[in-house]
C-alpha cells in the first residue's frame, strides 16, 4: 500500500513535506482539525508579523515557510484524500 490516490494532486508532496511515522487511521473529525489548525496557524502568522515595523530577513523567510505549510494544510483540508489529511494532521 503506497498511499497514493490517483485523483489527488497533493500526496507526493505531503509524503515528502509529512514524512514522520506511520499512516495513521482517518478519524471523522480529522478533516476539520486539520482546517482549524491551519487557519489558526495562517491567521496567527498574518497578524504577527503584519504590524511590526522594523522586520529581519529571517523573519520574514520563517513567518513565509510557516504561512505556506499553513496554507498547504488549508488545502489539503479542503481538496485532499484522506491519507493525505491524516499524514498532514500528524499526532495533534
Amino acid at each position: 500500500m503506497t498511499g497514493l490516490s490517483p485523483a489527488c494532486g497533493f500526496c507526493r508532496t505531503t509524503r515528502v513535506l509529512c514524512f514522520w511515522g506511520m499512516l495513521r487511521p482517518y478519524e471523522p473529525g480529522s478533516r476539520v482539525l486539520l482546517f482549524a489548525c491551519s487557519l489558526l496557524l495562517a491567521a496567527g502568522i498574518g497578524v504577527s508579523c503584519w504590524p511590526l515595523d522594523e522586520q529581519t530577513a529571517s523573519m520574514w523567510i520563517l513567518g513565509g515557510i510557516l504561512f505556506l505549510v499553513s496554507a498547504l494544510g488549508l488545502l489539503v483540508a479542503l481538496f485532499g484524500c484522506e491519507s493525505c489529511v491524516v499524514r498532514m494532521r500528524g499526532d495533534v
